[in-house]
């Protein structure tokens, strides 16, 4: 009797201690995968490039060089600027 005593506390021993440690590892995995997700909602331009966001057909924003977050139903277009010169004679 002595000995299905002692296995009876090591299982329960093992068990409080593998539930949280599972609970953690999940927890773990879930942040991972959520913080890859918000990463793919940002998106930034090099300063040489202009970044156009668009949503529903519509404009939401441009600039050169910007950085923002996005919604996932938004399309994001970049493409690259260039210099041009102007000159004024008087």
């Amino acid at each position: 009797m002595f000995g299905l005593e002692v296995i009876d506390t090591l299982i329960t021993l093992g068990l409080q201690l593998i539930v949280p440690l599972a609970a953690l590892w999940f927890a773990y995995k879930g942040a991972k995968v959520l913080y890859a997700f918000m990463m793919t909602l940002f998106v930034e331009a090099k300063p040489n490039e202009w970044l156009v966001i668009m949503r529903n057909g519509k404009m939401v924003s441009a600039g050169i060089g910007a950085a923002t977050m996005i919604s996932p139903w938004d399309s994001v277009a970049i493409f690259p600027s260039r210099l041009v010169k102007v000159e004024f004679k008087t």
